[in-house]
Formats: structure tokens, sequence, C-alpha cells
């Protein structure tokens, strides 16, 4: 991965996050310290933003046990239930 910030988080990976946790986009703005309008201004990608702003944002899906994949081939997020106190299956 490249340290530019679309390397970082891009709209779709964002919206993946979100949607695995089931949050609202004030939900996503709470977390990670950041205004609800960066939120929306990032999940409609009207960047460039701010590698620390993204870094918020991850850091908010990491500490839930969701990780951001952002590759040039693909996009998305997945999630630890281990992480989360979840059972693991198997």
């Amino acid at each position: 991965m490249t340290s530019s910030d679309s390397q970082l988080l891009n709209p779709e990976a964002c919206r993946a996050a979100r949607a695995l946790l089931r949050w609202s986009m004030r939900d996503l703005a709470a977390a990670a310290g950041v205004s609800l309008e960066t939120v929306l201004r990032i999940e409609q990608g009207a960047g460039p933003f701010k590698q620390g702003t993204l870094t918020k944002l991850c850091d908010a899906f990491a500490a839930e046990g969701v990780d951001v994949v952002v590759e040039p081939a693909r996009s998305g997020a997945t999630i630890d239930h281990r992480a989360r106190g979840g059972a693991a299956d198997g």
C-alpha cells in the first residue's frame, strides 16, 4: 500500500466498513472525532483530505474489529468477530 490518501481510505471502503458496523454517518463522525460534514465529503469523494483525518476514521473502524481494504484490484472492509467479542465459526 502506498502512503497516498486515496490508498488509506476511499469512499467505497468507508461505506462498506460503516455498513458492517451498522453505523450511520453521524455514528462514524462521533467515533472518529470528526465532523459529520467530513464523513459526508469523504463518502462523496470530495477530497483531498489530510492523512490524519483518514487515519482517525480507520482507527475508529479498527477499534471495532473492522479492517479497511484499499488495493488496486479491490476495496472494502472485513470484520473480525473475535475482536468484537463474538464466537468464531469452525
